[in-house]
């Protein structure tokens, strides 16, 4: 009985550690997330450190370490390599990135921005282009994006921003 209770109790120490690791290499892969976005960040696209943590928090919960490591996002080390956006994921975690993406930083307001300090539209242009840029459109630009399918991205965006530009 004794050496049962033994192997209960060392499967069962065995198992949370296991978890405890599991729990570890999440948190250091959105760290490391979180690290890339605030390096990346400028000002065409800021990033403030609320903002990172809810992306890295978000790709580790939404997409997972190793399928992050597949994608090459991470490395085994649990390090960024290369960028955020430069990765090219299959259509339903691109979709999950994009959905963190927007749901964690204001993509809409950033790109509003942008076009109202164009001074050369007129105000019912930067509306139109408003409407335009919702952020179901903004996720379906940025899930075509991670899909790795950035010219059929900006073709869907181009016609809707023209009709904006054009009246």
């Amino acid at each position: 009985m004794k050496t049962r209770a033994l192997v209960v109790a060392g499967s069962l120490a065995l198992t949370l550690s296991l978890a405890a690791c599991g729990n570890d290499d999440e948190a250091q892969a959105a760290e490391a997330i979180s690290a890339s976005m605030m390096e990346e960040s400028d000002e065409d696209f800021p990033v403030d450190q609320e903002q990172a943590d809810c992306v890295g928090e978000g790709m580790v919960d939404r997409i997972g370490v190793e399928q992050l490591q597949e994608y090459g996002l991470l490395t085994d080390d649990l390090e960024v390599a290369g960028q955020v956006t430069d990765v090219t994921m299959e259509e339903e975690d691109a979709d999950h990135a994009a959905d963190v993406l927007v749901g964690c930083v204001d993509a809409q307001a950033m790109l509003t921005e942008q076009f109202a300090a164009d001074d050369t539209m007129g105000e019912q242009e930067q509306e139109c282009i408003n409407e335009v840029l919702d952020n179901d459109a903004l996720t379906e630009l940025f899930s075509l994006m991670f899909q790795g399918r950035e010219d059929e991205a900006a073709d869907n965006l181009m016609g809707p921003l023209m009709e904006c530009m054009t009246g």
